[in-house]
């Protein structure tokens, strides 16, 4: 899983779901388990407590803050991605001074913003650039007692001391990606000096004091790239060391005073612990932890009190729900990965029963990703991490496994997808041997196809796997960003989608499903919606957008139909299920309105890469239009340009780093993108890979 990434997916663009006139509308029904807090977070990057006695939470790929009270009561929530005054890309910090003004570090816009604790935009400064007032995605903020503003940049490797208006003082290098700052009242600055692995104490006035820790290990003072850090007005810090799934606690020079946390997704386990806050009035610590997208609230010692979260192990929650089945009686079977458990459900949400735990005996899984029925009832799990299947009556007892990991023929590595057909053939897709296996329904080997690679009957990373009542297959061909069609004798019969946001393009399909007609449905698991194709590949429709709200994804994962056309949806990083229900769209409906309301916006994909290995850049116009496009450095120097020429709504052109005619390759760092016609003048930025 998940992150730790290095490739940020592109944003400036929701998905509202507009069909076409004569199309299939799918509006949602409803959702479970029910949260009696909005606690939804994706990818939260810092937590902090207010003097206003709130707790604000940067939720960085949902492109908000997040205002809470200390006993997490939701009160408010504003953002949304974008450029503009008041939205994001990838927020990751914020910080509240004593005027109640909130300063947001919205890391790859390269600014800071500035918010009435109510979310009212005040002002904005910082512009791309390593220069003065120029910020390189920053990271984390404090201030000292003389309100001035601390700004870590990662891109910059260095410390900013600024005003409140962006004007810089001084600026403190020899760092290696920073990514926390916190102030002490005595007169000190701390630095989490992430890749240095170390924290590093400074004066205010730069001058460097001393520092503590060293990479290399699991003892007191060792550290795997902390993250954040919080002083208490005791002179205690707590450090969020990231690598090591823990949080340390220190004196002010650097004696290690105690450590709490272990790998894993109990209450004193962390899988990404990112930043820590310290709440003087209760003496509470607040982590963050960014993987699970959970708060995290312990005592001064590291006793565990309570969790912000919405996934958990109860019954009827989840802890990332992956594929979803329902069979002859209408029973949803859903896939609860990290609780290591398979839960079924009725129709309408009612909690039916659970089967599974963490293991590796019979009836144990370790990491399930897909679950099937046959047309008995019989019930198949895709046990991921342990490379094998296994098999259960329609009651949830035990029947047989098969597997093991290796490549040979009936061995897995890590095996994904699974459907039964109506000939009682198993397909599953062996994700790690890139190929797809065949098996009778008692395990026995039938044959095999795929292989990695591109062209057509090849594989990178096959997820879902599905058969209609014609004897197609259909694959998820997860990597390649597309879907393949098979005979059942494994003859090649097409193949449709490649990378984009556009209809019928794809960005890491995961499940997929066929109905009573034949039409595919497809969890479009990174362009956070589901599409719904023919038999043949032509796009029918698509409904969902990134979020928390109804009908709104966080990297869904899975996706059944029920007879009735019903569609149910794996909202996986909500942990949640939502149903949905179909309807023609309505003849009224002006067409003219539907395009411009389904009009995709212009943006760079993907942001933040590497162009080795013959990686390139897209840059999708949103709109039919004449345009030019031009690459330039940060100072304006031209290095790229392509001629004017018509764009269709959704095209894109290309970029392999290239500049000019030269033949050379540019480096790491920010380039502006200019895309400009006589309906059309974008400014955009693209940021490669140190």
């Amino acid at each position: 899983m998940k992150l730790k990434r290095n490739i940020f997916v592109v944003l400036f663009f929701f998905l509202f779901i507009h069909p076409r006139i004569g199309q299939t509308q799918y509006s949602f029904d409803r959702l479970w388990p029910v949260q009696s807090q909005p606690w939804y977070f994706y990818n939260p990057h810092r937590v902090v407590i207010g003097p206003d006695r709130h707790v604000y939470i940067v939720d960085s790929e949902f492109y908000r803050i997040q205002k809470f009270t200390t006993n997490g009561q939701f009160v408010k929530a504003w953002g949304s991605a974008g450029t503009g005054d008041g939205q994001f890309y990838i927020p990751e910090a914020v910080y509240v001074d004593e005027s109640l003004h909130v300063y947001v570090a919205d890391t790859w816009n390269d600014r800071i913003q500035v918010f009435t604790t109510n979310g009212t935009f005040i002002k904005k400064f910082g512009t791309s650039g390593s220069g003065p007032g120029e910020f390189y995605a920053p990271r984390d903020l404090a201030m000292d007692q003389a309100r001035n503003l601390y700004v870590v940049e990662s891109g910059n490797d260095r410390l900013q001391k600024c005003t409140t208006n962006g004007t810089t003082l001084s600026n403190i290098g020899g760092l290696k990606t920073p990514r926390g700052v916190a102030y002490d009242p005595a007169g000190y600055v701390y630095v989490a000096d992430s890749d240095n692995h170390r924290i590093v104490q400074f004066s205010t006035n730069g001058t460097w004091i001393t520092n503590w820790g060293s990479r290399g290990g699991t003892n007191g003072g060792k550290f795997e790239r902390p993250r954040c850090l919080d002083v208490d007005p005791d002179g205690y810090i707590y450090v969020a060391d990231t690598g090591n799934y823990r949080i340390q606690k220190f004196t002010t020079n650097g004696q290690f005073l105690s450590a709490w946390g272990t790998n894993g997704y109990g209450p004193s386990q962390f899988r990404y612990p990112y930043s820590v806050a310290f709440d003087p009035l209760s003496d509470k610590v607040y982590v963050c932890d960014m993987e699970i997208g959970c708060i995290n609230i312990y005592g001064t010692n590291g006793q565990f009190l309570s969790s912000w979260r919405c996934s958990g192990s109860n019954a009827g929650m989840f802890q990332d729900p992956m594929y979803l089945d329902i069979d002859k009686n209408n029973t949803l079977l859903a896939a609860d990965r990290y609780n290591n458990r398979i839960q079924r459900f009725t129709s309408s949400g009612g909690f039916v029963a659970r089967m599974g735990s963490l293991g590796t005996n019979d009836g144990q899984f370790n990491q399930p990703h897909a679950v099937t029925v046959d047309e008995a009832n019989n019930i198949y799990v895709a046990d991921t991490c342990n490379h094998r299947i296994q098999k259960f009556d329609p009651g949830g007892s035990f029947i047989r496994k098969w597997g093991g990991s290796g490549t040979n023929s009936g061995a897995f590595n890590l095996p994904v997808g699974i459907t039964v057909d109506q000939f009682n053939r198993v397909y599953v897709s062996d994700s790690g041997n890139n190929r797809v296996q065949v098996f009778t329904t008692n395990g026995t080997f039938l044959y095999r196809w795929g292989g990695p690679g591109t062209n057509a009957g090849r594989f990178n990373n096959p997820r879902g796997i599905a058969a209609d009542r014609t004897g197609s297959v259909f694959v998820a061909d997860s990597g390649n960003h597309r879907i393949e069609k098979f005979a059942t004798n494994t003859a090649y019969l097409g193949r449709w989608g490649i990378q984009g946001i556009g209809d019928g393009q794809l960005n890491t399909p995961e499940q997929v499903d066929v109905d009573a007609a034949g039409n595919v449905f497809v969890a479009d698991k990174m362009n956070w919606r589901m599409q719904k194709f023919s038999g043949t590949g032509t796009f029918l429709a698509r409904f969902g957008s990134l979020g928390s709200g109804q009908g709104e994804f966080s990297r869904p994962s899975g996706i059944c139909v029920d007879a009735s056309g019903s569609v149910y949806t794996a909202d996986t990083g909500n942990h949640r299920i939502q149903k949905f229900l179909a309807s023609p769209s309505s003849p009224g409906t002006n067409q003219a309105e539907q395009t411009n309301a389904r009009r995709l916006k212009t943006g760079v994909y993907p942001n933040y890469l590497d162009l080795s290995q013959g990686r390139k850049v897209k840059i999708y116009i949103g709109q039919a239009v004449s345009a030019e496009i031009r690459i330039y450095t940060v100072n304006m120097n031209l290095i790229k340009s392509f001629a004017r020429r018509n764009f269709q709504e959704g095209e894109y052109a290309e970029w392999d780093g290239t500049i000019g005619e030269t033949g050379n390759r540019a480096g790491a760092g920010i380039y502006i993108i200019y895309i400009k016609g006589d309906e059309i003048n974008e400014k955009l930025k693209l940021i490669i890979k140190k």
